[in-house]
C-alpha cells in the first residue's frame, strides 16, 4: 500500500505489494483553529481494470465538544434524519437558500433552520456561507460534482481505462521508482474550496478564533464600512497554511481592493506585540 500522511509520501514495502495492485492511500490531517482539531480521511485507490479494493478497518476519533458542536450547534444530527436532511447537508448553496428563509415547504430545512436558530448558529453559518463566496450557482450539479474530483482528489482520482495507462501502471509496478514524484501534489490535491467544504466544521473548529480577530480589528474600520464576512473571507484569503485552493481566491477577488484593509488589519493584529 503506497500512503502519505500530512501530505508526507511513504513508499510501500515489498512485503505490501499485492497483485491486488492496490495504488493510493492518502491519510491526510487538516488542521485549523488553535484549540480543535479536524481529521479528514481521503482513501483514492487507483486499480488496474477488474482490480478491487478492500479496507479493513477504519477509524476516526473527535473530541467530545467537536461532537456536540456538531450535533447541537451545528444541528446535523437533525438533518442526518431524513434524504431531504442529507440533500441539504452536502450541498451548500441549499443550505445558505435554506438559512436565509427559502426552501418553503421543506421539512428538513425548516427543522434545521429552527434547530441553528434556537443554537445562536444561523447568522453565523449564513456569515461563513456568503465568506466563502457561496452562492445559487455553486449549487448546480456540475459545481457540486467538484467537490469529489478537483477539491479531494483531482481528475486523477478518476478512472482511467485507456489500454496506455494501464501499460504504464503495469511498468510502474514492475519498477516502483519510475514514474513517481515526490511531491505529495502528485498523488492527491487535497487544496480546500470553501465553496464546497463543510461549513459546520468550521463553525465548530474556527469561527470562534475568525470572529475574535474580526472583534479585535473593528475599531480600524467605520461602522457602516465593516462587513464580518468580508473580514472572515479575508483570513481565508491569508491562509497562513496554504490550504486554499489558488482557485478560489482567484474567484473571489483575494488581490481586489475589496480585501486589502481586512488584510492589513489581520496583519497588523497577528504581529502586534502581547500585552505586558
Amino acid at each position: 500500500v503506497g500512503m502519505s500522511v500530512d501530505g508526507m509520501p511513504v513508499r510501500a514495502s515489498d512485503a505490501d505489494r499485492t497483485k491486488e495492485k492496490l495504488r493510493t492511500v492518502m491519510l491526510e490531517k487538516t488542521w485549523r483553529g488553535s484549540y480543535s482539531r479536524i481529521v479528514e480521511v481521503d482513501t483514492h485507490v487507483k486499480l488496474r481494470r477488474k482490480g478491487f479494493a478492500r479496507i479493513n478497518d477504519m477509524v476516526v476519533h473527535m473530541s467530545e465538544d467537536y461532537l456536540m458542536c456538531q450535533d447541537h450547534t451545528a444541528c446535523l444530527d437533525v438533518l442526518s434524519e431524513t434524504s431531504e436532511g442529507m440533500e441539504l447537508r452536502s450541498n451548500n448553496a441549499l443550505q445558505l437558500e435554506c438559512l436565509q428563509g427559502g426552501l418553503a415547504g421543506n421539512a428538513a430545512c425548516e427543522s434545521w433552520r429552527r434547530c441553528v436558530d434556537q443554537a445562536a448558529s444561523k447568522e453565523r453559518l449564513v456569515t461563513l456561507l456568503l465568506a466563502a463566496g457561496v452562492s445559487p450557482d455553486s449549487g448546480s450539479n456540475a459545481f457540486v460534482a467538484q467537490k469529489t474530483l478537483a477539491v479531494r482528489g483531482g481528475a486523477g482520482a478518476a478512472q482511467d481505462d485507456s489500454a496506455d495507462k494501464e501499460e504504464q501502471d503495469a511498468d510502474e509496478e514492475q519498477n516502483p521508482s519510475s514514474g513517481q514524484s515526490s511531491d505529495p501534489q502528485a498523488l492527491v490535491n487535497t487544496c480546500i474550496d470553501p465553496r464546497i467544504d463543510d461549513p459546520e466544521s468550521w463553525l465548530c473548529s474556527c469561527m470562534d478564533d475568525m470572529e475574535k480577530t474580526c472583534v479585535a480589528i473593528s475599531p480600524s474600520f467605520s461602522v457602516s464600512a465593516f462587513k464580518t464576512e468580508d473580514c472572515i473571507a479575508a483570513q481565508m484569503c491569508i491562509d497562513p497554511n496554504s490550504q486554499i485552493c489558488s482557485a478560489w481566491k482567484t474567484d473571489v477577488g483575494c488581490n481586489g481592493t475589496r480585501f486589502t484593509a481586512y488584510k492589513a488589519a489581520v496583519a497588523d493584529h497577528f504581529n502586534a506585540p502581547s500585552p505586558t
